[in-house]
């Protein structure tokens, strides 16, 4: 028989299924703590009695809080922001909808982020957002030229594709575990 109480065990539960958004560090820690004052003397128990009390609440906080953003509606559409920028001087900044296009002079530059994925326009290009939503990023380069680090969050479930008006490149990360054909 166990010599931790159901309600800490149906936390660290509850904690194991749905974790907040927390790094792993800390949540470890968190667990540590947590099964440390379940497993300690019945004395040393009420010496850290409001103690415990207190950090299970706010961790039992932090739980139902991370549980209800997690849980509203459908996920996000990504953004898609840009930093155009002169070699000379001049600078933009903002976002970008699905459809807009970007244009670069001869001494400029862009960059767009979407998430994690990076995209570089090189000078005297032209580039549209195709598709812009939560598993779909689709580039289509007009003119010029284009350098794409593609990192996607999920995968196995995002993919990638750029077409020029000679080639159409696509991608898709492989789910974990998988094996990339």
């Amino acid at each position: 028989m166990s010599t931790i109480p159901r309600n800490s065990q149906a936390l660290a539960e509850a904690l194991r299924e749905d974790p907040p958004v927390l790094d792993e560090l800390a949540r470890a820690r968190i667990e540590k703590r947590i099964l440390a004052a379940a497993a300690a003397p019945r004395e040393a128990r009420r010496s850290r009695a409001p103690i415990a009390i207190a950090g299970a609440l706010a961790l039992a906080a932090a739980a139902a809080l991370a549980f209800v953003a997690l849980r509203e509606g459908a996920p996000e559409a990504p953004v898609a922001r840009i930093h155009l920028y002169d070699v000379g001087a001049a600078e933009q900044r903002g976002t970008l909808d699905e459809g807009s296009t970007v244009s670069t002079g001869a001494t400029e530059q862009a960059d767009v982020r979407v998430a994690d994925t990076r995209v570089r326009i090189g000078s005297a290009s032209r580039l549209r957002i195709a598709t812009l939503t939560a598993d779909h990023l689709g580039l289509d380069l007009l003119e010029g030229s284009i350098h794409v680090a593609y990192r996607p969050r999920e995968r196995g479930r995002e993919r990638l594709t750029v077409e020029t008006p000679s080639a159409r490149v696509g991608w898709k990360a492989p789910a974990p575990g998988s094996i990339a054909r």
